[in-house]
């Protein structure tokens, strides 16, 4: 090449020459520059990335010649003397201007889109790296976008032939030929764009690369825009096409925001919805899911009986957790001093609150009571339930018709006497809002295998104990992650523990004091929703589908529900009363594996998985969507119902029964049922009921005995837990240890 540049300024006079090379490597670039000093101090020279070279003429019948966006030359430019007169190019290039077309450079000679940043970049060696990542990494996705663009193109040109043969004909091709044009630099424009956003999202975001390819891309704006004018300016056929392109450009800005739009961040984002378990009633039962168009009651259909498992209402903190928020207050006010000592060092600041923050449940050392917004949560739902079904609810209170049951827990029992005082407020004497007295039934804690099985099923609390380590270290990693983005932003020396306690505060906060913006303003929504996956997380592997015996060890109430119906159904068909409805208040560890047991919040085929005793996988990660969340699930008083309604027969002879499940008051799909909100109970029984009805209570939670030698010592009997607890663990409960990896 050198040999070529010197013999050409020996037979010419120009003082100019343009050279153009192929990039095969992002590294043909410094070469050209190495070859180009070899010329000596006589010439002066510049490297330009060339994209487009354009020969345009307003007036001239001669064709327009155009270079694929795709193929990208570098261009050595000499000088000698410091003035340009004129240009030629190396083998390979566009011949020079037509002798009859201007000279203007306006309408003759190479048209750069990318010379906006090029005289910074070409000299900074990250351009060579983000074009060498270019290249590696996006060859094959970045490179099927050049391919198809290519075959647009080509497949346009191929019209040029056609609209010579066709005559009038030939317009019609002609525009078409220009839309598949159009389409192909829309999409070299889409590889652009998903280059870029590769780009940013794999390399922490290089804001000069996606500058350079911004203004790239105004270039070609431009160029389109000129276009444009020109065609307003033109005939008939110029002005269809100028309406062709402006509708493509109109398609394009629409895919694009779509795209932007799904990408970006939720505007209305409310963390009360995303505390997990922790989160309110009223917030819980807004959430949307599944279809919004539920099925209506089949005519003729009228309910008789409604079974209902209800979580407490919105309690205080338990003891434990006052304590910990109680130490906390001081634990904040040691963070808040170490970061003032960098205070000269950084701009961001811990907020204000954190200096002179009490724990607002310090003189409330037992923790764990009902609060009055937990009453009316209960109360309100009494009143709902009234109005929505007054079949059920219109007989006077007795104690064999309403039966209410509850735990031996404080809140539970508090929150069924909420819940009874909403149901038969006016059937009495007693204040001015004519209350009655009323019974609520409980067991005691070591006894109650209907609503506190998780406390009594000793195979289900070692079988949690020893997984609840893994668990562990799954969380361990959501708050070590959230606490180096929290130090990153108020330099709080935070640790993993003290995420989870300030994560803890933050979920108070929100639920029961409605405060939003001091603890929960420490996380971005991002990591909000990481937070509450890791508490759905903990949720699903030791209470709901993350093993089987965490949902079949409540087959007893299963059982009971069941058995309630029939009761039902034989009472309506002799004509007597007996029992309308069947009322329970429990615990989360209740309202959970019962909604498991339905086949409730499940992900496609799971109920296949489900039904043959396999466990689930874990809930996937966000941003990804999911039914499994604890918000939604098991909310401060969650409740599941199943309402048994008596329907004509097909056959117009004769009645039938159908069972139509609730959650927290809205109708949702059992799986199981065929794909319909009203299952027949002969369906309910067999596809629901049966299939974890394979094993008893005793059989599923009975520990095994295993005899000792009477003679050991006291280290025989210490190294022979182990092998006790493994054959436990392969022998009593088969099938549970399952490996989540890459959490």
């Amino acid at each position: 090449m050198i040999q070529q540049i010197n013999s050409h300024f020996e037979d010419n006079t120009e003082d100019h020459i343009e050279v153009r090379t192929p990039q095969q490597n992002p590294m043909d670039r410094p070469k050209l520059a190495n070859q180009a000093t070899q010329l000596g101090p006589k010439f002066q020279f510049s490297i330009e990335p060339v994209i487009d070279k354009v020969l345009i003429h307003p007036n001239s019948g001669t064709k327009r010649s155009r270079q694929s966006p795709t193929r990208r030359k570098f261009m050595l430019r000499c000088r000698r003397g410091g003035r340009r007169v004129g240009s030629s190019e190396a083998p390979g290039g566009t011949s020079e201007c037509p002798a009859d077309w201007p000279s203007d450079e306006d309408h003759c000679g190479v048209y750069t889109s990318k010379h906006c940043l090029s005289g910074l970049l070409n000299w900074l060696s990250i351009r060579t790296r983000i074009h060498w990542v270019w290249r590696q990494n996006f060859s094959g996705f970045g490179g099927r976008f050049q391919w198809v663009g290519r075959n647009f193109g080509g497949f346009g040109e191929n019209f040029v032939g056609l609209e010579e043969d066709f005559g009038g004909f030939g317009g019609i091709l002609w525009v078409c030929r220009k839309i598949l044009v159009g389409l192909e630099r829309i999409l070299w424009v889409w590889r652009k764009i998903l280059v870029g956003l590769e780009e940013f999202c794999g390399f922490g975001g290089r804001f000069w690369w996606v500058w350079r390819e911004f203004c790239g891309f105004a270039g070609r704006f431009w160029w389109v825009w000129r276009n444009l004018v020109g065609m307003a300016t033109g005939g008939a056929r110029e002005k269809r096409v100028m309406v062709g392109y402006v509708g493509l450009l109109l398609v394009g800005v629409l895919v694009v925001g779509a795209f932007w739009s799904a990408g970006a961040a939720p505007a209305n984002f409310d963390v009360r919805e995303h505390i997990s378990s922790s989160t309110s009633y009223a917030a819980g039962k807004g959430i949307k899911y599944g279809d919004d168009e539920v099925e209506s009651t089949p005519e003729g259909c009228v309910p008789v009986h409604i079974n209902l498992v209800a979580r407490h209402g919105t309690r205080r903190p338990t003891k434990k957790r006052v304590k910990e928020l109680e130490d906390f207050a001081d634990r904040l006010r040691v963070l808040s001093a170490e970061a003032a000592k960098i205070q000269k060092e950084t701009t961001s600041l811990p907020p204000a609150w954190i200096n002179d923050w009490k724990s607002p449940w310090s003189d409330k050392w037992i923790g764990g009571e009902l609060l009055p917004k937990g009453e009316e949560e209960l109360y309100d739902m009494a009143q709902r339930y009234k109005i929505k079904y007054p079949e059920i609810f219109s007989e006077q209170y007795h104690p064999d018709v309403y039966p209410i049951i509850a735990t031996q827990v404080g809140r539970s029992s508090a929150s069924s006497v909420a819940f009874g005082m909403g149901m038969f407020a006016g059937q009495g004497t007693l204040g001015s809002g004519k209350q009655r007295a009323f019974s609520v039934i409980t067991d005691t804690k070591g006894n109650d295998i209907h609503l506190r099985f998780h406390d009594t099923c000793m195979a289900y609390k070692e079988s949690k104990k020893l997984r609840k380590p893994k668990v562990a270290g799954w969380q361990s990693q959501v708050y070590e992650l959230v606490a180096k983005a929290v130090q990153g932003r108020y330099r709080l020396a935070l640790t993993a523990h003290d995420v989870t306690t300030l994560w803890l505060l933050c979920k108070n906060e929100a639920s029961l004091l409605n405060i939003v913006d001091r603890a929960c303003g420490l996380f971005t929504a991002e990591e909000i929703e990481l937070l509450e996956w890791a508490d759905d997380l903990e949720m699903h592997h030791l209470k709901g589908y993350g093993e089987k015996l965490n949902y079949r060890m409540g087959v007893p109430l299963l059982d009971d529900v069941v058995k309630s119906m029939d009761r039902a159904m034989a009472a309506d068909q002799s004509k007597t009363l007996v029992e309308k409805a069947r009322l329970r208040f429990a615990h989360a560890e209740t309202i959970i594996p019962f909604s498991c047991l339905l086949g409730l919040f499940l992900e496609g085929t799971d109920i296949t998985r489900v039904q043959s005793e396999m466990p689930l996988d874990a809930p996937l990660r966000p941003p990804q969507k999911r039914l499994w969340r604890g918000a939604l699930v098991a909310p401060f008083a969650a409740n599941t119902a199943l309402v048994l309604h008596k329907c004509p027969a097909d056959n117009g002879a004769g009645v039938k029964y159908l069972v139509q499940a609730l959650h927290n008051e809205k109708p949702v799909m059992m799986p199981a049922c065929n794909g319909t909100y009203f299952c027949p109970i002969e369906t309910f029984k067999e596809h629901v009921v049966a299939p974890h009805m394979k094993r008893s209570y005793e059989s599923l939670c009975r520990m095994e005995v295993v005899h000792e030698p009477a003679n050991q010592t006291f280290f025989q009997k210490f190294f022979s837990i182990p092998s006790h607890m493994f054959r436990w663990l392969f022998r009593s409960a088969p099938g549970q240890g399952m490996c989540h990896s890459g959490l």
